[in-house]
C-alpha cells in the first residue's frame, strides 16, 4: 500500500480544518464575541484567531475548550475538534499500516471499532464480516462527496489505493463477505473510471469500467452493469462517436430486470445525447421526456435506488436537455435550461457548478450572447483551477472557439487574459484526451 498522507492526510484533513475554523467563526458571531475578545480569553493575538478561523493554523485542546466556553457553543466546538484529532490520528496510522484512508466526519467512516476490525481483516482476510464491508462502503460514500467538492485530481490516488486493498481482501474472503467486497470493487472501479474520464484519460477510464463490469456481473448487480454501459456511452459521446454512444445505451436497456428507475434514467439520457450528435431532435425530446418520467419515479421511491445515484436530482435532467440542445443548435433554449439547472444545483457540488457554468458559456457564445458567455466562462474558470476537471476545460475551449467571431469585443479580450493567467498557475488543469476533432463533455453519471 502506498503512502496515503498526500491524499487523505492532506486534502481531506485540510477540508476538515477549514470547516472547523468556519464553525468557530459562526459560533463566535452568534455569541457576539469579537476576535479580539476571543484572543484575550485564549491568550492569543487577533491575527492568530483569524488564522485559526481560516483553517491555516491549528490549536491545542485547551484553546478549543476555552473557545467553546466563550462562544457558548455547548460542546459543539470541542466535539468537532475531537473529530479532527481522530481523523489526523488515523491518517498517521495509514502511513505505517496497509489500510484505507478514513476521511470525513460520518459516524461510520470514523468509528474506531470499525477501524480496529478493518486492521484485523487486513491481517486475516477471512475475518472480513458485514461490519467491515459497511465501514468500507461508508468510506466510499465520503470519497464521492469529497470529489464533488474538490474534484477528481485530488481524490483519485486515494481511491485507487483503497480499491487495491479491497481487492486483496476479496481474495481471502468467502461467502456473503466476499459478495459484499466484490460489490464494493464494482462501485470503486466505476467511481475510479468516472474520475479518470473527468481527468481526461479515457483509456484508464475504460479499464476501470471493464473491471467494474466484471465485478458486477460476478455478483449479478444489474444496476451496476447498466451504469457501466451508460458511462461507456458517455465516453463515446465525449469522443463524438454518435453511433457507439447510442449503441451502448441501447445495449444497457435490453435487460432491465432488477434495474432501478434512477439508473434507467441515466442511460436514457445518454441515448438522447447520442441522437443529439446525429441531429435527431425528435428522438432527443422523446428520450429526455422518458428520462424525466424515470427520474420522477425514482424520486417517489428512493429506497429502490442504489446509493451511488445520490447526485441525480431533477436539475440533472434539465442540464442534460441543455447539453443535447446545444448539439441540436437550439442555443437560446439551452441557455435558459442551463440557467434553471444552475439555480437548482446544490451548493455542495462545487465541481459541477463549474461544469454547468462552462456549458452555459458554450450555449451563450453560440447564441451570440457575448457578455453572458464571458461571465459564465470566468465563473467556470475559477472552479476548474481548483478541481482540475478536464470536462470543464474542454467546454471552456469550445466556448472560446465560439467567441472567435467576436474577437474584437473587450469582454473577449478580458476572458483571454483570465485564461492565460489560469494556464500559468501551478494548478493548471490537465489536457483532455480527444479522439476526434470535435470536443464534448458533461457528467455522464
Amino acid at each position: 500500500m502506498r503512502n496515503m498522507s498526500a491524499g487523505t492526510g492532506d486534502d481531506a484533513l485540510s477540508v476538515m480544518r477549514v470547516r472547523l475554523g468556519e464553525q468557530l467563526r459562526a459560533a463566535r458571531a452568534a455569541a457576539e464575541v469579537t476576535q479580539a475578545e476571543l484572543a484575550k480569553s485564549t491568550m492569543r493575538d487577533r491575527t492568530g484567531i483569524a488564522h485559526i478561523e481560516a483553517g491555516r493554523r491549528g490549536a491545542d485542546p485547551r484553546f478549543w475548550e476555552e473557545a467553546d466556553r466563550v462562544c457558548r457553543a455547548s460542546g459543539a466546538l470541542v466535539d468537532a475538534y475531537d473529530e479532527l484529532r481522530a481523523a489526523e490520528h488515523r491518517a498517521r496510522l495509514l502511513v505505517r499500516a496497509p489500510a484505507v484512508a478514513l476521511t470525513g466526519n460520518s459516524d461510520s467512516a470514523c468509528d474506531g471499532d470499525a477501524f480496529d476490525r478493518l486492521a484485523a481483516a487486513v491481517a486475516q482476510p477471512r475475518r472480513v464480516d458485514a461490519a467491515v464491508v459497511e465501514h468500507l462502503a461508508a468510506v466510499l460514500a465520503r470519497q464521492r462527496q469529497l470529489e464533488d467538492e474538490v474534484g477528481a485530481r485530488r481524490v483519485l490516488p486515494v481511491v485507487l489505493a483503497e480499491v487495491e486493498l479491497i481487492e486483496r481482501l476479496a481474495l481471502g474472503a468467502r461467502g456473503p463477505a466476499r459478495v459484499g467486497l466484490i460489490g464494493l470493487v464494482a462501485e470503486y472501479r466505476q467511481f475510479a473510471g468516472w474520475m479518470g474520464a473527468d481527468s481526461g484519460d479515457h483509456v484508464v477510464a475504460l479499464a476501470h469500467y471493464d473491471r467494474a463490469a466484471d465485478a458486477a456481473q460476478e455478483i449479478g448487480d444489474a444496476n451496476m452493469v447498466t451504469s457501466v454501459l451508460s458511462l461507456k456511452s458517455h465516453l463515446a459521446w465525449s469522443e463524438a462517436d454518435a453511433a457507439r454512444a447510442v449503441g451502448l445505451a441501447v445495449a444497457g436497456q435490453r435487460e432491465t430486470a432488477g434495474v432501478s428507475a434512477g439508473v434507467l434514467a441515466l442511460i436514457t439520457q445518454q441515448q438522447a445525447r447520442g441522437h443529439a450528435l446525429d441531429g435527431d431532435g425528435a428522438a432527443v425530446d422523446r428520450l429526455l421526456d422518458r428520462t424525466e418520467e424515470l427520474a420522477a419515479a425514482a424520486a417517489e421511491h428512493p429506497e429502490d435506488e442504489p446509493a451511488w445515484v445520490y447526485f441525480n436530482g431533477p436539475e440533472r435532467v434539465v442540464f442534460q436537455r441543455g447539453v443535447a440542445y446545444v448539439e441540436l443548435g437550439r442555443h437560446a433554449a439551452a441557455v435558459e435550461l442551463f440557467d434553471t439547472a444552475r439555480a437548482r444545483l446544490p451548493a455542495g457540488y462545487r465541481r459541477d457548478h463549474g461544469r454547468y457554468a462552462a456549458n452555459l458559456a458554450v450555449a451563450a457564445a453560440l447564441d451570440g450572447q457575448v457578455d453572458r458567455a464571458v461571465a459564465a466562462g470566468r465563473e467556470a474558470l475559477a472552479v476548474v483551477v481548483e478541481t482540475g476537471s478536464a470536462h470543464t476545460v474542454t467546454d471552456l475551449r469550445r466556448a472560446r472557439r465560439a467567441l472567435d467571431r467576436f474577437g474584437d469585443a473587450p469582454a473577449v479580450a478580458e476572458f483571454d487574459t483570465a485564461l492565460a493567467e489560469a494556464s500559468q498557475g501551478k494548478d493548471r488543469p490537465a489536457p483532455t484526451t480527444a479522439a476526434s476533432g470535435t470536443e464534448h463533455n458533461a457528467r455522464g453519471t
